[in-house]
């Protein structure tokens, strides 16, 4: 996979005044982003979280050469996304709710897009990967000195879970870091080393579906690598009518997945997901326009469309475990097209730069396909994966406008 993944070309280099302390300052942020936005630990408030992010981002602002700002990218499918967020403030049936789901993906996200335009892409990638070495090791420390709670779930599923609150955090994080780690380190016995270490976490996860996600991100690596080949007006093209083909498998994916897992001697419900899957969409279904509003759904469980979600299932239940019926349920079908179009738009641009930064581009398409994966029977179109998402499309746009200013200059 290693191999695979790493089939490009040496890491840009562009300036990068690694010992300034803006640049110091703003890897502070970026790991700390990590660590507590994928929710590595649970020991830290997430007022404290907050402090511990925003903080060395705003001594990063302060301390940064003159009219750094001018860096600052806002795309607009991004801002179009997160503007119909802001917007459901307005039809949430829990405005307390709103805010609470709110605050803190939308301030990491006005964060990580200031860390991806502030900060040279060598101390970025650097950032990323300290990041991931730091949850990696976070895990391995709290698992070996808390074993009890760390190799078992609250609610009995088998797996383990590290210092995260379930395994279905744990186990797809990881995979994000194999990917990191996979693109970016450059030296072998470390990448190799933390890239066996992070499998091993999956593998014990006990996770089915984490498992699938990283033979089929093995494969979307080979076909990103072979795009590479293609002539750059054909890849749009590829890229469109492979993107349907993704969609049309997912949703057959959806279909026959309950049949196929009970060759294997799975539930057929996928862990009672399809059943909540029914409910969804009824609910779905009575506002399909706006959807209930961030917060409007699961927080108040004596809330009557969360109650008539549940009543079938005869336990309770926190989301959808679907990503895509999640966006639905809470920002309507309106927002279930924005946040496609951010993923599209942000692969279009990732496509762009497979020439001229083909690390970033080849680790922004496999992110979007990991992210795309894992929201089929989780929720990973929120929190630090969407927060990401906006990131990796800042990013991607910041450079091809450095791109076009350089060949304009030259």
């Amino acid at each position: 996979m290693t191999e695979v993944l790493r089939s490009t070309r040496d890491l840009d280099h562009i300036e990068d005044s690694s010992g300034a302390l803006w640049i110091l300052a703003g890897q502070i942020a970026l790991v700390a982003a990590i660590f507590f936005g994928f929710g590595a630990s649970t020991e830290v408030g997430p007022r404290v979280e907050l402090v511990l992010v925003l903080l060395p981002t705003a001594v990063m602002v302060v301390l940064a050469p003159p009219r750094r700002y001018r860096r600052l990218v806002l795309t607009l499918p991004v801002v179009a996304y997160l503007g119909w967020w802001l917007l459901s403030y307005l039809w949430t049936s829990n405005t307390g709710g709103f805010i609470l789901e709110s605050q803190r993906p939308l301030l990491f996200a006005a964060v990580m897009v200031t860390l991806v335009c502030y900060l040279p892409l060598p101390a970025l990638t650097r950032g990323l990967l300290i990041g991931c070495y730091a949850v990696i090791a976070w895990t391995v420390l709290y698992t070996g000195m808390n074993p009890a709670t760390a190799t078992v779930n609250d609610d009995a599923v088998p797996g383990w879970r590290g210092g995260f609150i379930h395994k279905n955090g744990m186990a797809p994080f990881m995979l994000f870091a194999v990917l990191t780690i996979a693109m970016f380190e450059v030296r072998r016995l470390r990448r190799n080393a933390a890239i066996v270490v992070a499998l091993f976490f999956v593998v014990m996860a006990q996770s089915t579906t984490s498992l699938l996600t990283g033979a089929l991100l093995l494969s979307a690596a080979w076909v990103v690598r072979s795009l590479r080949a293609v002539p750059v007006a054909a890849r749009g093209r590829i890229a469109a009518v492979m993107g349907m083909l993704g969609l049309l498998g997912a949703a057959l994916a959806v279909i026959w997945l309950p049949s196929a897992v009970t060759v294997f001697g799975k539930d057929p419900t996928l862990t009672s997901r399809t059943d909540i899957w029914g409910g969804v969409i009824s609910a779905i279904a009575d506002r399909p326009v706006t959807g209930y509003g961030i917060g409007g759904v699961w927080i108040d469980q004596a809330a009557s469309h969360t109650r008539a979600i549940q009543q079938s299932l005869g336990f309770v239940v926190f989301h959808s475990h679907n990503g895509y019926l999640e966006v639905a349920l809470q920002l309507g079908l309106t927002g279930l097209l924005l946040f496609v179009a951010l993923m599209l738009s942000t692969s279009r641009r990732a496509l762009a730069l497979l020439d001229d930064h083909p690390r970033v581009g080849t680790y922004t398409l496999l992110f979007i396909t990991l992210m795309a994966i894992l929201s089929l029977t989780e929720v990973m179109t929120f929190g630090m994966w969407l927060v990401f998402l906006c990131a990796l499309s800042t990013l991607c746009a910041r450079l091809r406008i450095d791109g076009a200013h350089h060949m304009s200059s030259g």
